[in-house]
Order: C-alpha cells, then structure tokens, then sequence
C-alpha cells in the first residue's frame, strides 16, 4: 500500500504526455481495426503495459522514468480509453447511419458531432469522478472499497 507522502506522476508531464498520446493513436487505430474486422474490441491496456515496460528498457534518463509503476498503469489506461473511445463509441455510432443510408445531410454530421461531444464529456466524467467517494483511488477498488463490501451473513 502507497503512503500518503509518495509522488504520483501526472499525464501532463512531458514524457508521459508524449508517450500518452502515441499510445492513444496507436489505440484508436487499433481498437477501430478490431471492431472493423473482428467484431469486437478487447482490452488493449496490457499492449500500453509492454510499449512503457519496453521503452523504460531505452539507456536514456527520459526513458527511464517510465519504469515507474504509477506511469506504465497512466500508459495502460490511455490506451484501453483510446481503443474503447475510437472502436466501440466512435466508429460504431457512426456506422449505424452508415449502414442505414443516412450518410448525406444535417443528420449524419449531427451524429458525428454529438459523438465527438459524448466522448468529450465521458473523459471529463470519468476525471472528475476519480478518487471521489464514488470511484476511491486511495486502496484496491472495488473488492477493498468500504462502500462496496458485500454484507457478512451472522
């Protein structure tokens, strides 16, 4: 368990900014490429694991922080945001009117532009909530979170 006292790195620094935003370009190409020719969109956060894990391994002190857990977890949750945002948000909301003749007009731009508005507002949401009572980041969530232990039977 991590002290109160221990530094956590932010997204916003450069490094990890930098790496954050190829990983959700690399994540939103991949998760659109599943949905496209699978059909489904699993959990990509262990390839961001792998990609920080193996550019710690780089001999270049910017590299080396990301040998940092709290970084290479920053990483894996980017890239599982982008690949749901871009596969199963984006690309499948657009390809209901797609797939139903809608393309030309008003309509098929509102949906694009409502999409890119929902998206918006789900990371801003999902920010905001974070280490809140809701959604606790301070122990294991949900199976160590107070508000969510099952009840003990006397």
């Amino acid at each position: 368990m991590a002290s109160g006292t221990e530094y956590h790195p932010k997204l916003y620094e450069p490094v990890v900014l930098a790496m954050g935003l190829a990983l959700a370009i690399f994540g939103a190409i991949i998760g659109m490429e599943l949905i496209c020719r699978v059909g489904v969109n699993p959990n990509t956060s262990i390839i961001g694991a792998l990609i920080a894990i193996a550019f710690s391994a780089i001999p270049v002190q910017f590299a080396r922080n990301m040998r940092n857990v709290h970084r290479v977890n920053l990483m894996q949750t980017v890239i599982s945001g982008a690949t749901f945002q871009a596969g199963n948000v984006f690309l499948l909301t657009i390809a209901v009117p797609y797939l139903l003749g809608l393309t030309g007009g008003a309509y098929f731009y509102g949906v694009i532009i409502g999409v890119l508005i929902a998206g918006f507002v789900d990371i801003l949401l999902a920010y905001w909530i974070f280490d809140s009572p809701f959604y606790p980041a301070s122990n294991p969530w949900p199976p160590a979170s107070p508000q969510l232990r099952p009840l003990r039977r006397p």
